[in-house]
């Protein structure tokens, strides 16, 4: 396998620039740190053209999160006796706290793995992943932070900041080779897990976090660049994280109130729809066309037999009803009443949830999604109290309510290696941290209020 001379050289640069990251890590400054797991997950397949998006687990990526997950939990027991300035809630995991049910489930995990797994170094591989991003992003680092009132500002500049950038960059390889514009992909196995349209999910989401903080440039360019790249990038995995993460941030937030927001979406719809119509005409090409084709089977296109797939995936939980392991591949001859192809072979159910059934068993799926929906509850609640709270709120309730969309399609979960999950759970961890009670000053404030208004 041959790899880019630069490699070694980008290698020996990373090193001091991970040690200043886990210095400023140490004071309660996330940012650099969570910029570099961000990023360390496409380092190698910048320069090796032989990886496939969405099969590889780069294990530098987990070796970087492993270093700052450490550092952050130095650090947290050191300054454990210090008084917090940020608000974060004190980590005593209660019923409705969701990193309960998500521990819960990564020992059930880690339990089906190592006593029924049916390939154990692939599980242990992912277990160490999932470890990585519970460990660093729900524990460590919003303990770590806890000095620090602006970490949650932070992150997200960090967030908005990379995503912008590789946005732009996939804009500009598209401008020198438009041969590209159905995935928009930048360099190749970068955006492993959906390309160039789930990282413009992270735009979004910031967009709408700086939106609500009154950040205008970094607002509306990330909505602006990042819807515009989700409608016309091609996946509809995507597409339809979009309207669904956006459905629930209209109600939620009542957006219908804010003209400019309904404006600007309905904007991009304008210009979005003709070109649909007029320039993505052909069935292989326009996404929309293709949407029979994702779930059917077509003799001349093995890729979507996505039924097939699934049914076979329920198949396996009736053979194996303990689970497989995690990251097991699917075992070959449960069942011969789904009818497909032979010469397919299903490794994937190509499903998150479907996935999380067969590899850890039902139970495991039942913690799992507990725990996801009290994240989606919490989001809520943050919503309506204002201020930071309030556009986290927003913004998380975008992400991992689209997230459903993604998380339901997506081909390898947990643990997948791309970055659309890694920052799943940056929201699960920041959401987890802040509190959702209504703090006094702000309760006085809304109160004061109403009376002026002659509320009461």
């Amino acid at each position: 396998m041959e790899v880019s001379v630069w490699y070694p050289v980008l290698g020996a640069l990373a090193v001091p620039a991970i040690l200043i990251a886990s210095l400023r890590l140490l004071q309660g400054r996330p940012g650099m740190a969570v910029g570099f797991c961000l990023f360390s997950f496409a380092f190698y397949a910048m320069f090796d053209s032989s990886k496939v998006a969405g099969t590889i687990i780069y294990w530098q990526r987990w070796i970087i999160e492993g270093v700052f997950c450490v550092v952050a939990v130095l650090a947290a027991l050191v300054f454990s006796s210090h008084r917090t300035a940020s608000g974060n809630r004190s980590i005593t995991l209660s019923l409705r706290d969701p990193r309960t049910w998500l521990v819960v489930f990564l020992l059930l995990a880690t339990i089906t793995s190592f006593f029924f797994g049916l390939d154990k170094e692939a599980s242990a591989k992912r277990l160490l992943g999932l470890l990585a991003h519970f460990g660093l992003f729900l524990f460590a680092l919003p303990a770590v932070c806890a000095r620090n009132v602006n970490w949650r500002q932070e992150i997200m500049r960090v967030v908005h900041g990379i995503s912008v950038t590789l946005l732009l960059a996939c804009v500009v390889a598209l401008l020198v080779s438009p041969g590209t514009a159905y995935r928009f992909p930048y360099f190749y196995g970068i955006f492993a897990g959906g390309s160039a349209s789930l990282v413009a999910q992270m735009a979004f989401a910031s967009g709408l976090f700086f939106t609500y903080q009154g950040d205008k440039l970094r607002g509306w360019s990330g909505i602006i660049l990042g819807g515009l790249v989700v409608l016309f990038g091609g996946v509809r995995t995507a597409i339809v994280a979009f309207f669904l993460g956006f459905s629930l941030v209209f109600f939620r937030a009542r957006l219908w109130r804010r003209p400019v927001i309904v404006g600007s979406i309905c904007l991009m719809l304008a210009c979005f729809l003709p070109f649909a119509t007029w320039f993505l005409t052909s069935a292989f090409r326009n996404p929309y066309g293709r949407a029979g084709r994702f779930i059917y089977h077509v003799p001349e296109e093995p890729t979507t037999y996505r039924l097939q797939q699934w049914l076979y995936a329920l198949e396996v939980i009736k053979t194996h009803p303990l689970g497989i392991g995690l990251g097991a591949p699917l075992p070959e001859g449960c069942s011969k009443r789904v009818e497909y192809n032979p010469l397919l072979t299903f490794t994937r159910s190509h499903s998150g949830f479907l996935a999380l059934a067969v590899e850890t068993s039902v139970a495991g799926l039942f913690l799992f999604l507990v725990g996801y929906f009290l994240l989606l509850r919490r989001a809520w609640k943050l919503c309506g109290i204002g201020g930071e709270e309030s556009a986290l709120g927003i913004a998380t309730l975008y992400y991992l309510g689209g997230g459903l969309a993604v998380l339901a399609l997506s081909s390898i979960f947990p643990a997948g290696g791309y970055a659309y999950e890694l920052v799943l759970w940056l929201f699960a961890g920041v959401v987890s941290a802040t509190p959702t009670g209504v703090r006094p000053a702000k309760e006085m404030e809304r109160q004061a209020s109403k009376i002026n208004s002659g509320g009461f």
